[in-house]
């Protein structure tokens, strides 16, 4: 099984993106400045956004030691795709 920033045959990278790196060093990522920019202008306009909302959570989660980096996350994602 291919680990968190060696991907598998169905995605490449030359280099892991930032916010698996800043995860894998037990650090701070982006993502309240990404996606919750998102988040916050969706609110604003009233608009659900629970796949970005799982997304954000999710990452929380890893930085806060409360969750591993892995493939089984992706479920938690999808499911909130509906």
């Amino acid at each position: 099984m291919a680990s968190p920033s060696t991907p598998g045959p169905a995605l490449r990278w030359s280099r892991p993106p930032s916010s698996l790196q800043s995860l894998e060093r037990g650090r701070p990522t982006e993502v309240d400045f990404l996606n919750g920019y998102v988040l916050e202008q969706a609110a604003k306009a009233g608009v659900d956004v629970p796949l970005n909302a799982a997304l954000t959570r999710l990452i929380h989660e890893i930085e806060q030691g409360q969750r591993r980096i892995g493939p089984d996350n992706m479920d938690e994602l999808l499911a909130a795709a509906g």
